[in-house]
């Protein structure tokens, strides 16, 4: 299983300027990255020390990143161990999505109360556009337009806490995650665009619903597939 280490770090491109204003925090933005991306995959060790050397910096502002991505669950700290990348696993994948659905559900019910059709209009073409783009480039479609609806309609701890479930959701995917989440067929898409025109509070929970069966059936067997493949890797190593 891969690790962030010397060799690894020397491996990859070379580290991206890091703000001199917030060190820590450039730091932690490119370790995110990272491990978003699988190239730290879930339960890989990280190497405080291997870190402040391929940034150029002292372990002090390493030490504050580490502490920034364990507080958003990305990285897990054990006691005389050191800390390495969080893991999802199944149960927690579902609970995941659970809660993902009810906050979906309540977004759109917002978004079909909001005055300014014309936005409503722009950001569900924006998700159209995303759900028949071509596999690997549809961005998250449904995940991204639900957040996105909540960056819209201004309530930041719901927008705070969307960005964190859908980031919880690329730690156990990965860049799988774009290709996986297309959204729902366009017949379920078109009545759902309706019910949020005729703010038709059944049709929107049954909208809600589909596009979220259809996450669960992409989704899973997937996730299933990439942690076998984890376990495949740690046995043989």
């Amino acid at each position: 299983m891969q690790s962030v280490n010397d060799e690894t770090l020397t491996a990859c491109q070379p580290a991206a300027p890091i703000r001199p204003t917030a060190l820590h925090e450039g730091i932690a933005d490119s370790v995110r990255e990272r491990i978003l991306a699988h190239q730290l995959p879930p339960g890989s060790p990280v190497d405080e020390v291997a870190l402040a050397r391929h940034y150029g910096v002292s372990r002090t502002p390493v030490r504050e990143a580490i502490k920034v991505l364990v507080n958003e669950g990305l990285l897990r700290m054990t006691p005389y161990q050191g800390s390495c990348v969080a893991e999802v696993g199944r149960e927690d994948l579902l609970e995941l999505l659970d809660v993902i659905e009810l906050l979906d559900k309540h977004a759109l019910h917002q978004l079909a109360l909001y005055p300014e059709k014309a936005e409503l209009l722009r950001l569900f073409d924006a998700y159209e556009r995303r759900a028949a783009a071509p596999p690997g480039q549809a961005g998250a479609a449904w995940t991204s337009f639900c957040c996105q609806v909540r960056e819209v309609l201004g309530n930041t701890p719901f927008a705070a806490v969307s960005r964190n479930l859908q980031q919880q959701l690329r730690l156990g995917l990965g860049p799988r995650l774009d290709e996986l989440d297309r959204g729902a067929p366009p017949e379920h898409r078109a009545k759902l665009l309706r019910a949020l025109l005729d703010a038709d509070w059944a049709g929107l929970e049954a909208g809600v619903a589909i596009h979220s069966s259809v996450l669960r059936a992409n989704i899973l067997p997937v996730f299933d597939q990439l942690s076998k493949d984890r376990v495949g890797v740690t046995e043989t190593n």
